[in-house]
């Protein structure tokens, strides 16, 4: 796993930034380790925050998604923390404020503090329709 500290958001491509996620991982002791993480989301690019229609910086996932939205964010943000690998997934990316859906997918990156536990994920999201459909 790369080091956290390795990875500079203002590093990244800046046709990257609009679609980035930057998440604290909380909870996590190594190899193994089946939960409960808690994850707080820390960063989001400009496309992510329009389209999503919530502020989400700042706020854990388990304390902000309710219902049948809950396990689906769950499995993916746990997904690499289980297995310890980048993932890639499909995803209806929700705007919350309007109710409407866009396609995209959810790259998301283990990145660890000590190389033994994960303490961010860095993900990335194109949304692939709508008013925020990012061309990738």
């Amino acid at each position: 796993m790369p080091l956290a500290s390795a990875i500079l958001p203002e590093r990244l491509p800046k046709g990257v930034l609009p679609n980035v996620i930057l998440a604290d991982v909380e909870g996590d002791t190594g190899l193994g380790c089946a939960g409960p993480w808690r994850i707080r989301f820390r960063l989001l690019g400009e496309n992510i925050r329009a389209a999503t229609g919530e502020p989400w910086a700042g706020r854990y996932l388990d304390r902000n998604l309710v219902g049948e939205l809950l396990p689906v964010f769950l499995t993916a943000y746990e997904t690499p923390l289980r297995t310890r690998r980048p993932s890639v997934a499909p995803h209806q990316f929700v705007n919350f404020r309007d109710n409407v859906t866009y396609r995209s997918h959810r790259y998301l990156f283990p990145l660890s503090g000590d190389g033994r536990t994960i303490s961010r994920l860095l993900g990335f999201q194109p949304i692939e329709t709508g008013a925020w459909r990012s061309g990738v």
